[in-house]
């Protein structure tokens, strides 16, 4: 008995669950599922709007990337707790963490691209820096310095050209010689604002070097020491600390150390030195003794003229000369004659000296002329007596009378007094040569 009631008792209790399970479908319309109908391709995101980086004082601005669809509740979240700010397409932050974006349709709808994103909290104050100076211009080689307002620059570092300075973090200072355009950036650099970025120029230098027109040279010869640089820059030149002035070229033969200062227009100059240091050869230096004077032909030759195979050897003029390339010819002019002899060294160093050749004529009396006027023998006068510029000579009758006289290099004589021819006959001359202190008395005969 008592196990039927039991029996009827759950009968009747599963009886009454159907009916309200039955009644509360009745009650209940199906609801169908959120937007199924979307695909895997529906992006959703979230992108910073205005900054990276969360600066002290400085919200970053986040907007969540959702397409216009009807999709259900959405909300953010930091670190994964529901912020409460539910579909607000916009959301200004200033704490460091993992921000989100859920809802709804994430048991029923799957999305591409990054639902979080993580902001990082730089620590970093906002601040505007000024760089000094604004703009520089120095010559190659020198520097200048960037200096930052006064502060604590950790975790910064310069650039140039948009590209960091090596060993440039956390200073405020900076030391640089190259040209560019610099500026500040680093971990925080969305947390400064600088406002100028100094741009540097760095002018070259001139180019100016020395050199010498030759380094090996002969004794008693100088070399020019010449100046290459550009005609607009100035020049200064010291030679062994003595100032020399702006001259181009110098001219040296000794060694010395000479230093040249080149300036461009712009100011920027470069100083070069040199030390020149030149090889000189001697020169094959000799004197010739003096020929004593004889008569023609004398057959002298210049006895102490130096030998020397490595030498080269000339004389001139070459009359006379028996052979002019050998240090001691023998020498035969018709005439005194200057001969000059260049010697020139193994290194080409030539040297000269002179060596005077007198000749002393013989002078020679003819016994008779015949000034008939045919055209041969028609005058008289001594034969070589013209080479003595002094010579003086006279003609007188048997008697004493004188009926000529003359002077070397004048008229001979003609047989003639006065316009009148002179009768045949027996003739006295007399000559004189006041240089060598003579005297010739003779006859001469005069035949028609």
């Amino acid at each position: 008995m008592t196990q039927r009631i039991r029996y009827v008792l759950l009968g009747l209790m599963v009886s009454g669950l159907l009916l309200v399970a039955g009644l509360v479908r009745a009650e209940t319309p199906a609801v169908p599922k959120a937007i199924t109908s979307l695909s895997c391709s529906t992006t959703l995101g979230i992108a910073v709007v205005d900054n990276a980086a969360l600066c002290a004082g400085k919200p970053v601005t986040l907007k969540a990337l959702v397409p216009g669809l009807p999709f259900g509740n959405w909300y953010w979240t930091l670190n994964g707790r529901k912020l409460g700010y539910d579909q607000q397409t916009f959301l200004n932050v200033e704490t460091a963490g993992v921000y989100s974006l859920g809802g709804d349709w994430e048991r029923d709808i799957c999305f591409t691209g990054p639902k979080a994103l993580t902001l990082t909290l730089s620590g970093a104050e906002s601040r505007t820096i000024t760089l000094q100076p604004t703009s520089a211009t120095v010559c190659e080689g020198e520097s200048v310095t960037l200096t930052a307002d006064a502060g604590t620059y950790t975790g910064y570092n310069w650039t140039r050209n948009g590209t960091n300075v090596p060993n440039s973090q956390n200073r405020s200072v900076l030391v640089v010689k190259e040209p560019g355009t610099y500026t500040l950036g680093g971990i925080a650099s969305t947390c400064i604002s600088v406002e100028n970025q100094p741009v540097v120029q760095i002018n070259p230098l001139p180019t100016a070097s020395i050199e010498p027109s030759s380094l090996t040279f002969c004794e008693g010869e100088v070399a020019q020491i010449n100046v290459q640089t550009d005609t607009d820059n100035a020049i200064r030149w010291l030679r062994d600390g003595v100032d020399l002035g702006a001259v181009r070229s110098l001219t040296a033969n000794t060694t010395a150390t000479f230093s040249l200062t080149a300036t461009r227009p712009g100011g920027c100059y470069k100083t070069v030195n040199y030390i020149f240091a030149p090889t000189i050869n001697p020169l094959p230096m000799f004197r010739l003794a003096t020929v004593p004077p004889g008569d023609l032909p004398p057959g002298v030759s210049a006895s102490n003229a130096p030998e020397n195979p490595a030498y080269r050897y000339r004389w001139t003029p070459t009359e006379g000369v028996s052979d002019p390339t050998i240090a001691r010819p023998v020498f035969s002019p018709l005439r005194s004659t200057l001969y000059t002899l260049q010697i020139t060294s193994e290194a080409g160093c030539p040297y000269a000296d002179t060596l005077f050749v007198p000749v002393r004529y013989r002078i020679h009396f003819p016994t008779a002329f015949s000034p008939n006027g045919d055209g041969q023998n028609d005058t008289w006068a001594p034969v070589n007596w013209t080479e003595y510029p002094d010579a003086e000579l006279w003609i007188f009758t048997r008697s004493g009378e004188l009926v000529f006289s003359t002077k070397a290099g004048q008229a001979a004589f003609d047989g003639q007094l006065n316009g009148e021819p002179l009768p045949s006959g027996a003739y006295a001359y007399r000559l004189n040569l006041p240089s060598r202190q003579a005297e010739w008395r003779g006859t001469l005969w005069l035949v028609r």
